[in-house]
């Protein structure tokens, strides 16, 4: 899913809010000082001094990218022939080619940015990550070094965002001696268990090794060897030795010179059902479901499938609160066999504060979270005209409001991101794939 800046979505929503309130978005054409916001490129269609006053010059781009980048300041006074607007004092003086959005009249930064983060954070988008019982499986924390720490020599382990399967990271490692590792935290175990053991691998140099240890007796249980740049998956299973309490998940070169992106690495019981969901769920009512990865095509490598299947329905969640414990959000699932299982579930997107912040949108999700934004917008400015008296504008901003408030949860429902209510199946909400 792309991601979607807030000067954009600002300027999407200016330009909806204020048809006809010209001009919108546009930029400066002469450096000025704090208090001049000077452009002879803009359509302002009005030259009387006051046409602009109670308006806000909100900055959506320097050509620095420092201050006055997202603030906004009342304008006072219009000077037609120089094309200035005159506004409240901004932190730092404007410059050529900055890029303005000119609020439309009754709408503030602050009102525009309430509007924004109102659905941001509540609009429940779906994802998908590996079900693990280790921590930090899939990647997510700032820097990997903190669950995946060296087990032998000095291999690098970094966290990339750009060379990513699944979730929003991925681990780099890179080593330059054989054998060298690095291994997550101990997973407590009972002696004949079966462990299920995954990971999604992208090798670019060398070779790596996706080992289960006996973290109580120092061996090794089972473990893959791959190659593939392509995205592969090691995945086998492997009982649990005598004497074993607890084992680990260890990452090993297996060339002098390797690098290798590791997506995520999965590690489930064959005999248990009940799992503490995973650290990026924060309430289980957010899951939907629980997915498998059909094993597809085999690699030269034993036991290394070819990362290109769709993730099929393998259970429906079961969800168990214990309210007054303190693990509070459980969830059952059917036991795998040996396929790498997935939670699918619903995440909220995150508020905005800088110009550059991102936020998960693109294609219809992106127009129904705009239509969202804007229902919010006109919600404010039919709330200040009643407040003046002003009954007719009042009456037409809550149509308008309503109008988008539809758009909106109809395209939610279209696309099945309405988020789930207790006691409501989901499974029949979401389609039988996800392709990848």
């Amino acid at each position: 899913m792309g991601t979607t800046t807030k000067k954009i979505i600002v300027e999407r929503i200016a330009s909806t809010v204020g048809a006809g309130e010209e001009p919108i978005n546009f930029v400066t054409t002469a450096g000025a000082d704090t208090t001049s916001v000077v452009s002879t490129s803009a359509n302002f269609r009005k030259t009387a001094a006051t046409a602009y006053n109670g308006r806000v010059a909100l900055i959506t781009q320097t050509t620095d990218g420092n201050a006055p980048v997202g603030e906004g300041r009342v304008v006072t006074t219009f000077a037609t022939a120089t094309g200035d607007l005159t506004t409240n004092p901004f932190s730092a003086h404007l410059t050529t080619a900055d890029e303005i959005t000119l609020l439309p009249a009754g709408l503030g930064a602050i009102d525009i940015d309430e509007a924004i983060d109102d659905v941001t954070r509540t609009l429940h988008l779906p994802t998908y990550l590996a079900a693990t019982l280790i921590v930090d499986g899939n990647f997510t924390a700032a820097d990997p070094v903190t669950n995946w720490a060296d087990v032998a020599g000095a291999p690098t382990q970094t966290a990339e965002a750009t060379i990513v399967r699944t979730g929003w990271q991925s681990m780099k490692f890179v080593s330059t001696v054989v054998d060298t590792s690095v291994g997550c935290s101990a997973v407590p175990v009972t002696e004949g268990e079966q462990i299920l053991v995954w990971a999604g691998v992208k090798v670019t140099a060398g070779s790596v090794r996706v080992s289960l240890y006996d973290a109580t007796n120092s061996v090794e249980i089972d473990g893959v060897t791959t190659d593939e740049e392509a995205w592969t998956v090691p995945t086998f299973t492997a009982n649990v030795p005598a004497d074993c309490k607890n084992v680990t998940v260890q990452i090993v070169s297996k060339t002098a010179a390797t690098t290798a992106y590791i997506d995520h690495v999965g590690l489930l019981s064959q005999d248990r059902e009940l799992y503490d969901v995973i650290p990026e769920i924060t309430d289980a009512s957010q899951i939907n479901r629980v997915l498998y990865m059909p094993l597809g095509f085999t690699s030269t490598t034993d036991r290394a499938y070819l990362w290109g299947q769709d993730l099929e329905v393998w259970s429906e969640e079961s969800v168990l609160r214990d309210y007054y414990g303190k693990n509070i959000h459980r969830s059952g699932m059917r036991r795998p066999v040996e396929n790498p299982i997935f939670w699918e579930f619903m995440l909220t997107d995150t508020v905005m504060s800088a110009m550059t912040d991102t936020v998960y949108l693109s294609g219809d999700i992106f127009e129904a979270a705009i239509d969202g934004m804007i229902s919010n917008c006109y919600k404010k400015l039919a709330a200040q005209q009643s407040a003046a008296g002003n009954d007719e504008r009042a009456f037409a901003y809550t149509r308008q409001q309503r109008q988008h408030g539809r758009a909106y949860r109809a395209l939610l429902d279209k696309l099945r991101l309405a988020r789930p209510s207790l006691g409501r199946s989901v499974i029949d909400r979401s389609p039988a794939g996800i392709s990848w």
